[in-house]
């Protein structure tokens, strides 16, 4: 995060084991909570923007 780095974890709702998406919220250190289906798209807008 430091070094520019963005933090990005599955929702629980498209989670079959929400696990390790809720334990990087737990470190208050997430940026975007998306579905399964929308990480991709969301890393895209990030390159790119």
């Amino acid at each position: 995060k430091s070094a520019g780095g963005r933090v990005i974890v599955q929702d629980r709702e498209s989670s079959v084991i929400f696990g390790m998406p809720q334990a990087a919220l737990k470190t208050g250190c997430v940026d975007k909570v998306v579905e399964l289906s929308g990480i991709a798209r969301s890393l895209a807008k990030e390159v790119y923007v």
